[in-house]
C-alpha cells in the first residue's frame, strides 16, 4: 500500500483521474450524477475551480474532500468563505479514522493562500459528529425547512387567498450583515438546469408522497418581487408544497416541526478560522450557498 496526500485544482485533476472519482463519489453516496455535471459544481467557484485534497494509493483515488470558494458580503466589505464538502473514504480504507482531518488539514495551507477566511458545511448527523470531536469544527446554527401549500388538496385557489393576505401582514428582514455574492457567473454555474423566474430559481422534487417546489435566492427579493414570483408560481405550477430551507424567516411560510424531519441541517464551521463578533441570526444561509438541491 501506497498511500499519497495530494491536493490539486479541478483543472489539476487528470480526465481519467475525475472519471474514476466521479465513478466513487456516486458509489458513497448513492447517486447517479454525470461527470459533466458534478464538474459543473466545482467550476461554480469564484474562479471557475475548486480545490481537492484527494488520497490516492498508488494510482486510485481512495479519498477525497473538497472546497468550493464563493465571494461573499461581510459587513460591507468582499471577502471569500469556502463550502467544504463531498467528504468520503472508501470503505477498504476506513480503518484510519484520522484520514479525513489529514484531507482537511492538508488544505489549511491553500486556504490562507487563497486568502479563504473560513469554511462552512453542513455535513450529515453522523459526519457532523466526526468535524465536531476530531477536527474540532464548531456548530454555529441550523438552517430550517419552511413550507407553504400551492395546490395541496387541490385548493389552489383557497392557498392563493391565504398566502396574500397573510404576506400583507408580514415583513421580511433583509438587513443581513453576511449573504452570498449572487453574481451572475455564480448564477449561471450554481443553478445550471434549474427552472428561473426573473431572479429567483428553483426546482422541484418528490418527497415521499408529495411534489416539492423548492426555492432559491430568497434573501434578497424586496416586497414587489416576492409577490410577481408567487403570482407566477400559483398560476403556473400545481405542485403541492413550495419550500425554502433557510436561517431566516421568509413569511408567511411556516417552519417544519423537527419531528417530521429525518435529520437537523447544522451549518459548521472550521473553528480556528472563525470570525469575531458576529451573529448568526444577521447571517443569510440557504441552499444556495450550499450544494444540496
Amino acid at each position: 500500500m501506497n498511500l499519497n496526500f495530494v491536493v490539486k485544482k479541478t483543472f489539476q485533476i487528470s480526465e481519467s483521474d475525475f472519471n474514476s472519482y466521479c465513478d466513487i463519489f456516486n458509489l458513497i453516496f448513492k447517486k447517479k450524477i454525470s461527470n459533466h455535471d458534478l464538474k459543473k459544481k466545482y467550476l461554480s467557484g469564484k474562479d471557475g475551480y475548486a480545490i481537492h485534497s484527494l488520497l490516492y494509493n498508488d494510482e486510485e483515488i481512495c479519498a477525497g474532500f473538497t472546497l468550493i470558494p464563493y465571494n461573499y458580503i461581510f459587513n460591507n466589505k468582499k471577502i471569500i468563505i469556502a463550502l467544504g464538502c463531498d467528504a468520503f473514504v472508501k470503505k477498504e480504507y476506513r480503518f484510519n479514522e484520522l484520514i479525513l482531518y489529514k484531507l482537511y488539514k492538508n488544505l489549511t495551507k491553500t486556504q490562507l493562500s487563497e486568502d479563504i477566511k473560513f469554511v462552512i458545511s453542513i455535513p450529515n448527523a453522523r459526519a457532523s459528529k466526526y468535524w465536531e470531536i476530531i477536527a474540532k469544527w464548531k456548530k454555529i446554527g441550523n438552517l430550517n425547512l419552511k413550507i407553504f401549500p400551492l395546490n395541496l388538496f387541490k385548493m389552489k385557489f383557497l392557498w392563493k387567498r391565504i398566502f396574500f393576505f397573510l404576506n400583507y401582514f408580514s415583513s421580511d428582514n433583509n438587513n443581513f450583515e453576511l449573504y452570498i455574492d449572487t453574481n451572475k457567473s455564480f448564477l449561471e454555474t450554481r443553478f445550471y438546469g434549474y427552472e428561473k423566474y426573473k431572479n429567483s430559481y428553483f426546482k422541484i422534487y418528490r418527497e415521499g408522497k408529495y411534489s416539492v417546489l423548492y426555492l432559491f435566492c430568497t434573501d434578497s427579493i424586496s416586497s414587489n418581487e416576492k409577490i410577481n414570483l408567487f403570482r407566477y408560481l400559483f398560476k403556473n405550477y400545481d405542485i403541492d408544497f413550495f419550500s425554502v430551507c433557510t436561517n431566516y424567516d421568509f413569511k408567511p411560510f411556516i417552519k417544519v416541526p423537527k419531528y417530521l424531519i429525518d435529520r437537523d441541517i447544522n451549518v459548521m464551521i472550521n473553528k480556528e478560522f472563525e470570525p469575531n463578533n458576529y451573529k448568526f441570526s444577521k447571517w443569510a444561509l440557504s441552499l444556495t450557498n450550499f450544494d444540496n438541491r
